[in-house]
């Protein structure tokens, strides 16, 4: 980064499952994608650690640091759609500039009850999803652009609550008019008398 290296990436993948992949120039080409379109290998999921380490003689000569200066050193295992692994990823960036944040969401539950309660939020002859993802307000808040998207009568008050009412903790959607950018999409029945559609 403007002439300054930050990092040593080593990734290893098996020429079993991918057989003249040394041939690529990966100067120019993406990794995941020469998997996918060349060997139908499509990345699904990564195991993530970090771990703070010093660095020894090599990595402080390619980093430009002195022996025992601070890296965060990370591990990567990703996966296919079938948990086969298909690449581990060494990568030992500078402590000084790498900052490595990160937005938690939680999968939702697959419990009975919980699949019973949400039945009501699905046309009858849908099927509720069994996994969810759900995301806090703060990490809604920092995102970029938001689409919210509001469909049926039965979303007419949520709405109007959400779009019209007090911001409060009663009703969290109501934080969202503080998105910097944000793109609400109703259809005519949630949108009311009142609400452009």
């Amino acid at each position: 980064m403007d002439g300054m290296p930050i990092l040593i990436d080593r990734s290893t993948i098996a020429l079993a499952l991918a057989p003249t992949l040394e041939d690529v120039d990966f100067s120019t080409a993406s990794l995941y994608r020469v998997l996918q379109e060349r060997y139908g290998i499509r990345p699904a999921r990564a195991r993530f650690a970090i771990d703070a380490i010093a660095a020894d003689d090599r990595q402080a000569s390619l980093l430009g640091l002195s022996v025992g200066g601070p890296l965060l050193r990370c591990s990567q295992a990703t996966e296919d759609d079938g948990g086969r692994t298909i690449e581990r990823c060494d990568m030992v960036y500078r402590g000084d500039r790498y900052r490595f944040r990160a937005t938690l969401v939680r999968a939702g539950s697959s419990d009975p009850a919980v699949l019973r309660d949400g039945a009501g939020y699905w046309d009858s002859d849908a099927p509720v999803p069994r996994r969810a993802v759900t995301m806090g307000l703060s990490s809604l808040l920092a995102a970029r652009h938001l689409v919210v998207v509001a469909a049926g009568e039965h979303k007419r008050a949520i709405v109007e609550r959400t779009l019209r009412g007090p911001i409060t903790p009663t009703v969290p959607a109501s934080h969202l008019r503080l998105a910097v950018d944000a793109t609400v999409l109703l259809d005519r029945a949630a949108a009311g008398d009142g609400a452009p559609a």
